[in-house]
This record gives structure tokens, sequence and C-alpha cells, in this order.
């Protein structure tokens, strides 16, 4: 019997019922430019999930929408005054599990 492990860029999908309830994280992949939401969790593991640490993206983080790209993913700036910003595909935006804002 072998176990396989789920892909490391696995989408995320948030529970039934109102996305935007504050109480429920939602995809980041389903908010649009302009929102400001902050990090509740990632459902990436390994080098994907260091790569975001490594740019500031962590749990507890704020994030803000600037962009949707034409492939699903998502541009977000990292900072308030919006001078950090990074591009995410549509698997890690799917991933990132967030509360609007």
């Amino acid at each position: 019997m072998s176990i396989v492990a789920p892909h490391p860029t696995a989408v995320v999908r948030a529970p039934q019922g109102s996305a935007r309830d504050a109480a429920t994280p939602a995809p980041l992949a389903g908010f649009r430019p302009g929102s400001t939401v902050r990090l509740a969790g990632i459902g990436l593991a390994g080098a994907a999930r260091r790569r975001l640490a490594e740019l500031g993206i962590r749990q507890g983080s704020e994030l803000r929408v600037v962009s949707r790209t034409s492939g699903g993913g998502r541009l977000v700036a990292l900072d308030h005054a919006g001078t950090r910003h990074a591009a995410l595909d549509a698997g890690t935006a799917g991933a990132l599990l967030v509360h609007a804002l």
C-alpha cells in the first residue's frame, strides 16, 4: 500500500458558506483588486512555504490585492505604502487562506 502526499501547490478550498464571512477564511484567489486581507493560513509546504516566508508572507500578514493576472494569479502589495509587491500564481493564491479587512 502506498500513500501519496498532496502536491505542495494544491489548491485549498474554503468551507461552504459565505466566502467573505469574517469568521471563515477564504482563498486569496477569490478576492478582487483593491481588497485588503489578513493571512489566516498557508496551504503549502516545503520550499513554496519557505519562499513565501522569505518574501514576508506569513500567517498574520496584511496584504492588498493590486491586480489579477490573466492566469488567475494575484499581484499583492506587501506593505501599507505599496512599495513592495509579490506576484503569486493561481495555485499559490488559491492556497493562501485570508480574512477580509
